[in-house]
């Protein structure tokens, strides 16, 4: 619990940078997820940070729920999803913890916080009990080299750079993580 209020803290101060960067703001990632909506699906953003993956699904038309454990990041959110006439609700939850009733969502998304998560198995756990049948996940991170040197190195230099980090993780841990 400790490490999600690091992690609310620590970005919530930062929510307005995180809004303009141009790093978080553009990308085609953000246009490859705009183009997985067709029609009036329901999608959640887990770990919305600044909005801009909420942003992206919610222009092509889905009902978005932005949900992120800082409240400075929502506030943001809502400020700049009404400034776009964009209808995103928040929702303040740790991605271990969702609020939500299972099978609400047809595409869930995280982009850039899975590697603040402290449970990434129990947040999988989650995403898989809130997807509706056939739905989509899709987690946009960085990942760890396979090499455990060159991944002790990385988490290091990770941790050093920001408290709130817990780990980057290799595909073959996403590949064992998400085949349970």
């Amino acid at each position: 619990m400790e490490q999600q209020k690091l992690s609310g803290s620590r970005f919530g101060d930062a929510a307005e940078r995180y809004l303009n960067s141009a790093v978080h703001a553009k990308g085609q990632d953000l246009e490859r997820l705009s183009k997985l909506v067709r029609g009036p699906i329901r999608a959640l953003d887990l770990g919305c940070g600044a909005g801009h993956a909420s942003f992206a699904l919610a222009s092509n038309g889905a009902h978005v729920t932005a949900c992120d454990v800082s409240d400075k990041m929502l506030e943001v959110v809502s400020r700049e999803a009404a400034s776009r006439n964009l209808g995103i609700e928040t929702v303040l939850a740790p991605a271990e913890e969702l609020p939500f009733e299972g099978a609400s969502f047809h595409l869930v998304v995280t982009r850039y916080s899975a590697h603040h998560w402290l449970d990434l198995k129990g947040a999988l756990a989650e995403v898989a009990r809130v997807l509706a049948p056939g739905g989509r996940f899709v987690a946009i991170d960085s990942i760890a080299p396979e090499k455990p040197l060159f991944d002790t190195v990385l988490q290091t230099i990770e941790l050093l750079r920001d408290a709130s980090h817990v780990r980057n993780y290799r595909v073959s841990e996403w590949k064992s993580m998400l085949a349970e």
